[in-house]
């Protein structure tokens, strides 16, 4: 009897512990509710891209396990768009606004607010460490006078990581730093190496990846005539056009990023011309002098396969936008035309013109000959005659 009662009071015992004990609660990404479903998904897809697991509350918060998660998400989700443009930047950081007069206040606050930037750009897997500095200026009485809020950090790459020569992360974390720093521009944001080197100048970084992209776009255009011209002739591909939207381009050590990049491709292809031929076989000749032609369009079976073709070669996405569009257009062989007729119907008679010409020629040296000893012939007749009358 003791034992049972013992048993009860320790299995209640642990019962009422685990009751007591405190939940592990979950850290919002954004401190705001996320109101729009689409955004909500979008938000929620990408998070678990990273293999992490989400939760949304009644109101819409989406809440992941820790707050160095939360940190990781929200500055992946600032750096790439994600976030609802109404969301208060404030908010993001689930943090109260810091103003020049608050740090004017408080110096800790300052510090507090140099130590959370810096926590969200080392939370970036391009970056190893960071150092972080911002200045705030004096507050001026007249506004001509004001010294502007600058921002300079220095990154230490992970080994591997393309962040140095990336544009658009560089771009995320100038966009992380001005939506945590109020009045910060961005003329005046530094963002170096450590050797240095500015990493936000984008006006040489566009340059380079204009480069890039002209040498992924003629890439896309050799394979896309390499898989069309596998059923159809080299002539009949034409009006080929590879485009990879500039805003969205993004590259990773000569490689393109799949889930970023909108590649549109439009292409034209002939249909198939032939000769027609009489009983005789002969091609029939109309009476302006040309060949009679007749011309096949592409069947749209053909084009749909076309279309397939092209859409392996640039590894085409619909989620992305990708556009891949394949006409069937006549070309202009006016040209081409002109060459087959002069070849079939004018060159012969020009050949036998030729013929006669040279068999002419060639028996006028005979007839002078003739001419010549006829002459003589002539000539000594009329001789012998005077001689004997």
């Amino acid at each position: 009897m003791k034992k049972r009662a013992f048993l009860f009071l320790a299995t209640a015992t642990v019962l009422l512990a685990v009751a007591c004990s405190p939940k592990h609660s979950l850290v919002p990404v954004i401190g705001a509710p996320i109101r729009d479903e689409a955004a909500l998904d979008r938000i929620r897809l990408r998070i678990n891209q990273e293999g992490i697991k989400t939760s949304v509350s009644n109101t819409g918060l989406v809440k992941v396990a820790d707050e160095y998660t939360a940190r990781r998400m929200r500055t992946i989700l600032i750096c790439e768009d994600l976030i609802p443009t109404n969301i208060d930047p404030w908010a993001i950081f689930n943090k109260e606004r810091w103003t020049i007069t608050d740090f004017e206040r408080n110096v800790n606050l300052q510090r507090t607010q140099k130590d959370m930037i810096t926590a969200h750009i080392k939370a970036i897997d391009d970056v190893d460490d960071t150092n972080v500095t911002i200045v705030f200026p004096k507050r001026e009485p007249f506004r001509y006078d004001q010294n502007p809020v600058t921002a300079s950090v220095i990154i230490t790459p992970r080994p591997g990581s393309d962040i140095t020569t990336n544009r658009k992360k560089i771009k995320g974390i100038q966009k992380l730093l001005k939506i945590a720093i109020e009045g910060l521009q961005n003329e005046n944001i530094v963002i170096t190496d450590r050797s240095g080197v500015m990493l936000n100048d984008f006006t040489g970084m566009a340059a380079i990846e204009r480069k890039l992209i002209q040498q992924q776009e003629a890439k896309f255009e050799a394979d896309v005539l390499r898989e069309l011209r596998s059923t159809f002739s080299p002539d009949r591909i034409r009006d080929l056009n590879v485009t990879i939207d500039n805003d969205i381009f993004n590259l990773t050590q000569g490689e393109r990023d799949p889930n970023n990049d909108r590649i549109t491709v439009s292409v034209n292809i002939d249909g198939t011309w032939k000769w027609n031929f009489d009983e005789k076989g002969k091609p029939v000749i109309l009476p302006d002098g040309s060949i009679e032609r007749e011309y096949t369009p592409v069947l749209p079976e053909q084009l749909r396969a076309a279309t397939l073709l092209v859409q392996n070669a640039i590894g085409y996405n619909a989620a992305r936008g990708d556009s891949v569009t394949v006409h069937n257009i006549p070309f202009d062989r006016t040209a081409e035309f002109k060459r087959e007729d002069f070849i079939i119907c004018e060159l012969p008679n020009i050949k036998r013109q030729i013929q006669m010409t040279v068999i002419i020629l060639s028996g006028l040296p005979l007839l002078l000959i003739s001419f010549i000893i006829f002459r003589r012939i002539a000539g000594h007749a009329i001789v012998t005659n005077t001689k004997n009358p």
